[in-house]
């Protein structure tokens, strides 16, 4: 009976041992994982920074070409009429 509980000791102390460096391992799998996770997260955060940064950029660059359209529309219409109206004067006096 002696010899079996000396076993179940050694057996226990062993188990304990494994769980104790399972553990380990685990906290360290964890931690990398989060350093990983924080360095993700920070490539993340400087890409959406840069993204914005361009957005914005690029809708200035939209609001100016909308007002260039608009500008050049304008020219092209009164162009038109003057175009137009020598024509139609023209007509008239043939």
């Amino acid at each position: 009976m002696a010899s079996m509980t000396k076993d179940i000791e050694q057996s226990v102390r062993a188990l304990e041992s494994a769980l104790s460096t399972l553990e380990t391992a685990v906290k360290r799998r964890v931690e990398a994982g989060s350093e990983d996770l924080q360095v993700e997260i920070q490539t993340l955060s400087s890409d959406r920074a840069y993204l914005a940064e361009k957005l914005d950029k690029s809708s200035a660059k939209i609001e100016t070409l909308e007002a260039v359209n608009r500008d050049v529309s304008a020219r092209l219409a009164t162009a038109m009429e003057t175009v137009s109206a020598v024509l139609q004067a023209d007509l008239e006096e043939v």
